[in-house]
């Protein structure tokens, strides 16, 4: 892709991430999606907000206007269609120059992304570490986990922030290529990616 396209094409995913998150409920909604794929009927029971509200801006804002929802199925349930959404990864992972996103849509939308990805990560690994159930079916893999703090200098950040974008690129080739698999064949899945300058820890929060 010519660099022009290609700039153009990254400018027009940054938009529709702004205008994604800039609406209270539009956050609320992704808040949501992020811990797994739900149709607006159980957003609204989960977030006590009319159904009609969470219909309109899931379905017609985030997932025909930004583009960042993709259909799961469609559940019968008494005479109606219950559409199930889960969040595109790529809608996020594609917009690395997150200076772009103004404040307070930025740190909003990333303190939520990583307060949830936290609280992912702890349950995942309580649930590696209880006794198996009689009877339950085996896990087919217990995950990866790396966190550390890192020294390096401005190169260093560059070729980590590189190589946090080659990752984030894998992962949406992975999804793209399960996209034709089974449902019940598909494992549920939390992939983060993070890397921030640290801020200094007040002296009245360190331990002593």
């Amino acid at each position: 892709m010519p660099e022009k396209s290609r700039k153009k094409a990254q400018e027009d995913k940054t938009s529709r991430l702004i205008y994604a998150l800039n609406h209270p409920l539009r956050r609320l909604i992704l808040k949501g999606l992020m811990r797994g794929p739900a149709s607006a009927s159980s957003l609204s029971r989960d977030f006590d907000v009319p159904l009609t509200n969470v219909s309109y801006h899931m379905g017609k804002v985030l997932k025909d206007e930004c583009e960042a929802l993709v259909l799961v199925k469609r559940i019968p349930r008494r005479g109606a269609i219950e559409t199930v959404y889960r969040l595109d990864s790529s809608f996020v992972l594609d917009v690395m120059d997150w200076p772009a996103i103004p404040e307070p849509l930025r740190s909003g939308f990333l303190g939520l992304a990583l307060h949830d990805f936290l609280e992912a990560a702890i349950a995942s690994l309580e649930a590696d570490a209880a006794a198996p159930k009689k009877d339950s079916r085996p896990r087919r893999n217990s995950g990866y986990y790396l966190y550390r703090p890192v020294s390096a200098d401005e190169r260093g950040q560059r070729e980590i922030n590189e190589a946090a974008e080659k990752f984030a690129k894998e992962v949406a080739a992975v999804e793209a290529r399960c996209a034709a698999v089974n449902p019940s064949d598909l494992l549920s899945l939390i992939v983060g990616i993070a890397s921030f300058e640290a801020a200094p820890v007040p002296k009245a929060d360190r331990r002593k």
